[in-house]
């Protein structure tokens, strides 16, 4: 479990206002976690036709992050299918 949480408030919510976004605290803390995950050396990176994917796994993401209360696979995949369409 990730102790701190670290995201700009202010840019998160002027990028999610210029894509008529609706998004919420437990977005910033899965953006905030998935930033940390990429750094890290756990994680899986692969290549493919120029686009760098980074596999992520959905319990993972629901363990580290119990003060969000997220409980199935389908939540993580709709915040994570979010984050993607505001560009993160």
């Amino acid at each position: 479990m990730k102790n701190y949480i670290s995201i700009n408030q202010k840019n998160f919510i002027e990028i999610a206002k210029q894509k008529n976004i609706k998004i919420d605290a437990i977005d910033g803390i899965l953006f905030d976690w998935i930033q940390n995950f990429t750094k890290s050396n756990k994680a899986l990176k692969k290549l493919i036709e120029n686009k760098l994917y980074i596999w992520v796994s959905y319990a993972a993401i629901r363990e580290d992050n119990p003060l969000c209360n997220i409980n199935s696979n389908d939540v993580v995949g709709r915040r994570l299918n979010k984050l993607v369409d505001l560009g993160l």
